[in-house]
């Protein structure tokens, strides 16, 4: 293992890396910044770096603290593993955190609280939680994300030092994405990242969703080779499960097409290539790029898999 800081937001990473360094971090700091940003990522860089024990530059990466921390099983690192609405942390597990705030470390010299969507919390929450925040201990250090910085309570925000976390530039969310996702198609890769708005998430969302549509796709192509409108239409049906998988299908799909074509271009082989004209190629790829267009607007899904099948079918048989 070595030292690994995340990519993107460098200013913010230098300012963390050196209030653990200087030894003069504050014992609550809030991270926020819209859904998906990288405040959870940011967080956890913090909490690694304080329960690092090496000297110098943390989180070393090697250390022992730092391996169990990697590996999820760190004594002194609480994350509530909880979501938003009736999943948010509740009034009973902030006092069983308060509780176990002033016992001493297993480990080190700290012990690291890591509590998401701070905003959803509720007042009593947030007030048990206040509680410890006014009188810390000393080895207590809590960390708070929020996606809306003005709905946390007013109380627990002036108690913390705030840390914004920004998006991304479309390269580095690329490099996420790859490193992520290294068997990806360079241009799928570059699509998430620019439709992404700098956000990691959702870039990654994107992706995992074209992912999942990628076994449709074939179906889809198989369909087509064959010229089994039954099947097709049973591929389709699937891929209208809901808007985020047929416009994943349809993504796959048109890259697929598009490959076909070059390879009909370039006499090379390949499968609908072969089973296809240059004409129903190029009518099944504008079939394909007009549905794409049709999911912006408020289409219903069974309806556009049963007009996608006959299109697809009367493109296919051109000559």
């Amino acid at each position: 293992m070595t030292r690994n800081v995340p990519v993107g937001n460098q200013t913010l990473y230098q300012m963390l890396t050196a209030a653990v360094s200087s030894e003069h971090l504050c014992h609550a700091c809030l991270f926020f910044g819209e859904e998906g940003i990288g405040k959870r990522t940011a967080a956890r860089f913090l909490a690694s770096a304080v329960l690092c024990h090496r000297q110098g530059e943390k989180p070393c990466g090697e250390c022992a603290s730092c391996v169990k921390f990697a590996h999820q099983n760190h004594p002194d690192f609480y994350e509530y593993a909880g979501k938003r609405g009736k999943n948010a942390i509740g009034v009973d597990e902030i006092r069983r955190i308060r509780q176990d705030a002033y016992t001493i470390p297993n480990d080190g010299a700290y012990k690291v609280y890591l509590i998401p969507y701070a905003e959803e919390m509720s007042p009593a929450a947030a007030n048990a939680l206040l509680k410890v925040l006014e009188e810390p201990p000393a080895h207590a250090v809590f960390l708070l994300t929020a996606n809306h910085y003005d709905r946390v309570m007013e109380t627990i925000r002036s108690r913390c030092v705030k840390y914004p976390v920004l998006p991304l530039s479309d390269a580095q969310v690329e490099t996420i994405l790859a490193e992520r996702f290294p068997d990806a198609a360079r241009e799928a890769v570059q699509k998430a990242s620019s439709l992404s708005g700098g956000n990691p998430g959702a870039a990654i969302r994107a992706m995992e969703e074209t992912e999942e549509g990628m076994p449709i796709v074939q179906s889809v192509c198989d369909a087509l080779a064959a010229g089994d409108e039954y099947a097709l239409l049973c591929a389709c049906t699937k891929a209208a499960a809901s808007n985020q998988t047929m416009r994943a299908v349809l993504a796959g799909l048109l890259h697929t097409l598009r490959g076909a074509l070059s390879a009909k271009t370039k006499q090379e082989p390949h499968v609908l290539a072969s089973r296809m004209t240059m004409h129903g190629l190029t009518a099944c790829i504008a079939v394909t790029e007009e549905s794409i267009a049709a999911l912006d607007g408020n289409v219903n899904g069974g309806l556009l898999a049963m007009e996608l099948t006959a299109r697809l079918m009367n493109a296919r048989r051109l000559v």
